[in-house]
C-alpha cells in the first residue's frame, strides 16, 4: 500500500498499468484488488483504505 501512496503522490491518480517499466507488479496487485472488491472477497478495511488513499472501483 506504501507504493501505491508513494505512486499517487508521484503521478497523482491510482492507475497504475500493468505495463508501467517502473510499477508493473504494483499495477498487477492493484488489479488483483479491483478483482477481489468486485467479487465481495476485499477485506472491508482494506477496501476503505485503497479508497482513501484515491483507488477508484470501476465495474
Amino acid at each position: 500500500m506504501q507504493q501505491l501512496i508513494t505512486f499517487r503522490a508521484t503521478h497523482g491518480h491510482c492507475e497504475v498499468p500493468l505495463d508501467h517499466p517502473d510499477h508493473a507488479r504494483l499495477g498487477l496487485w492493484l488489479q488483483f484488488q479491483r478483482q477481489a472488491c468486485k467479487d465481495g472477497t476485499l477485506d472491508v478495511t482494506r477496501q476503505r483504505r485503497l479508497t482513501g488513499i484515491g483507488v477508484e472501483w470501476k465495474s
